[in-house]
């Protein structure tokens, strides 16, 4: 359907009056002519990938794309190369779009706080991409492998990083598997979706993970792969990619923000571990899911550091792997340190991953983060700009001797947050009994394990106990 007939038979339906797009899809105070909106209405689309929103009316509508979200709603495109639109927040059912669509809700969150944000969701493309001549949001193809993520390499291995909504506040590094692929795991998230994307936004996360599968990678199930351990090289290049993930999209708070850290497997649970041990005062909280590995010994800083560590109560794996470095006795031989760590046994749980203990193991790593992520950083004040060759009253006016060039005004990064442990539990590991704890400076004794709060002492009985359910999965459509 041609780009004015579709504009004719929304006037037709909705009542409204429309206007096509110019310079901008919002109007800037009054104009000669009527402020167009777009009724929110049920169109069948013959594009795939729509994206469809509830009206405030009730009715649905089907989206090409949509660019972004600004302070007065959000700017899509109706048909693939069609011309932009402004749909202003009145027009939405803001209720159901918390649930239908998270990475627009997120942006509607910002725009109350005077910001517009970058969607790029469906046919819209999105900066980085070429586009059609005489027809400027037409993408043709990517110049980035994967659309969402920036990548680089660090000595042989991809990194992959995808940007939340917003400023970041954090980096949340999902390291997955045992052949160094993790990103296959992520490969079709895009902001908003997926297992991640609800607190992806939630708490400004920026997504960061790798690939070096096709490199030549251990073999030997008895040797952990040298990418396994922090210390050894891998943690440093992490570090690397992250500041020049800064450097390249200019945002430099991505070299001081705090790393959460979701390892599962045998390589990522090891990484997961040894970046702890190696740079504790750089992590917010981490798990270890079905893995093991786990050599360094806990130092009083890494002991601070949140982590849960998930394995199963019949699980062979370690037997396999020879190791003898698993969860349970890496508990057992520094059971007299108080450390802010949880054993999670998973009940009859056996070798692998399942939907339950990834489950788990991200709703935990959610709360421990919520618990630990420093506060917004504020704007920088802004300085009114002063007359040229204006005297600020210290001799610094232009054409003065003393003029020098002064620094901008930097705002210091909020520390991450303290864990109370008076606040903690302690869990029974064989029954999943928990109880309220007594000395939070004691270490707890052995076969039991420390749990932060009262609401992750639920969580985790009810994992102990076999009573822990996955969410459902979605109806058919």
């Amino acid at each position: 359907m041609a780009h004015d007939s579709l504009l004719a038979n929304l006037y037709a339906m909705s009542g409204l009056r429309c206007r096509r797009f110019s310079a901008s899809p919002f109007p800037r105070g009054k104009t000669s002519g009527t402020f167009w909106v777009v009724g929110l209405l049920i169109l069948t689309t013959a594009w795939s990938h729509a994206i469809t929103l509830t009206g405030a009316n009730g009715r649905k509508v089907e989206f090409a794309g949509i660019k972004d979200a600004t302070p007065k709603g959000i700017t899509v495109q109706m048909e693939p190369e069609g011309k932009l639109l402004g749909v202003p927040w009145s027009k939405l059912d803001l209720k159901a779009l918390e649930t239908e669509n998270a990475l627009i809700f997120a942006g509607y969150q910002l725009a109350l706080k005077g910001e517009t944000t970058a969607i790029d969701l469906g046919t819209y493309a999105p900066e980085g991409m070429k586009h059609a001549k005489g027809q400027p949001n037409t993408p043709v193809a990517p110049t980035r492998r994967w659309q969402g993520w920036e990548d680089t390499d660090i000595a042989g291995v991809k990194y992959l990083l995808q940007l939340p909504l917003g400023k970041p506040r954090g980096i949340l590094l999902i390291a997955k598997g045992a052949d160094g692929n993790s990103f296959r795991y992520l490969m079709g998230h895009q902001k908003g979706s997926g297992d991640w994307g609800p607190f992806q936004n939630k708490y400004q996360l920026a997504l960061l993970t790798y690939e070096y599968g096709y490199m030549e990678v251990t073999k030997d199930v008895t040797k952990m792969d040298p990418f396994g351990y922090a210390d050894k090289g891998s943690g440093e290049n992490i570090l690397k990619a992250i500041n020049k993930f800064a450097i390249e999209l200019k945002k430099p708070e991505l070299v001081d923000i705090p790393i959460a850290i979701y390892g599962a497997d045998r390589v990522g649970a090891a990484l997961s571990y040894s970046f702890v041990q190696w740079k504790p005062e750089r992590v917010m909280a981490a798990v270890a899911v079905k893995g093991a590995f786990y050599e360094a010994k806990p130092t009083e800083a890494s002991a601070k550091v949140p982590m849960l560590f998930v394995w199963g109560q019949y699980s062979n794996m370690p037997e396999i792997w020879q190791t003898e470095a698993t969860a349970s006795k890496l508990f057992a031989d520094n059971a007299g340190m108080p450390l802010n760590w949880t054993s999670a046994r998973e009940y009859r749980g056996r070798a692998g991953l399942n939907p339950l203990v990834e489950h788990f193991a991200r709703e935990y790593l959610k709360e421990m983060i919520e618990l630990r992520i420093p506060d917004e950083v504020p704007d920088p004040p802004k300085e009114e700009p002063k007359p040229e060759g204006a005297d600020d009253g210290k001799g610094k006016g232009k054409g003065s001797d003393k003029e020098e060039k002064e620094e901008p005004a930097k705002v210091e990064q909020p520390p991450m947050k303290e864990i109370d442990r008076s606040n903690g539990y302690v869990g029974v590991i064989i029954s999943g009994e928990t109880r309220k704890i007594e000395d939070p400076n004691a270490p707890v004794a052995e076969g039991e394990t420390f749990i932060l709060n009262l609401d992750l002492s639920r969580m985790w009985r009810d994992f102990s106990q076999d009573k822990f359910d996955p969410p459902r999965p979605p109806p058919a459509p």
